[in-house]
């Protein structure tokens, strides 16, 4: 694992301690919240691997984790509190293109689906980390293949 890939999960791993903790959870019972093995989840836990999609569902959903706060320590840590929301409302606006999206010339010349598919990524943080770690895959692969020549 590299030492970048590392110092991530790491970093996610502490966080999500974190949040076990808050909840008063014992890794056992955050598991099974989440619909894994308690070695699944301890292995998360210690930054060794990375969580499921349906199991970063389930923190956002259920536990109202925000994504950004989660995986890349930006922001708040509960969504609603990022969407200026109060806990016990339900979340009705929507998010603005975030910034690092604005800072992208032209953006307004981009063609319709690529406009359509940024505002899927806006409106469903998972849907955008899941894309953004799709990305970094690829990126490291293809840092790899340059580096192998």
């Amino acid at each position: 694992m590299t030492n970048i890939k590392r110092k991530i999960f790491s970093g996610f791993g502490q966080r999500l301690r974190q949040i076990r903790i808050l909840l008063n959870l014992s890794n056992r019972e955050m598991a099974q919240k989440l619909g894994i093995s308690a070695s699944a989840y301890h292995r998360n836990e210690q930054g060794l691997t990375f969580p499921c999609y349906s199991s970063l569902n389930l923190m956002q959903k259920d536990f109202d984790i925000s994504m950004d706060w989660l995986m890349f320590e930006k922001g708040p840590q509960y969504f609603k509190e990022k969407a200026g929301v109060s806990a016990g409302e339900k979340e009705t606006s929507t998010l603005s293109i975030p910034v690092e999206l604005k800072e992208v010339s032209g953006l307004e010349a981009v063609i319709p689906e690529i406009r359509e598919f940024l505002s899927a990524m806006v409106k469903d943080p998972l849907l955008r980390h899941e894309i953004m770690l799709q990305y970094f895959k690829y990126k490291s692969s293809k840092e790899k293949e340059t580096q192998a020549l």
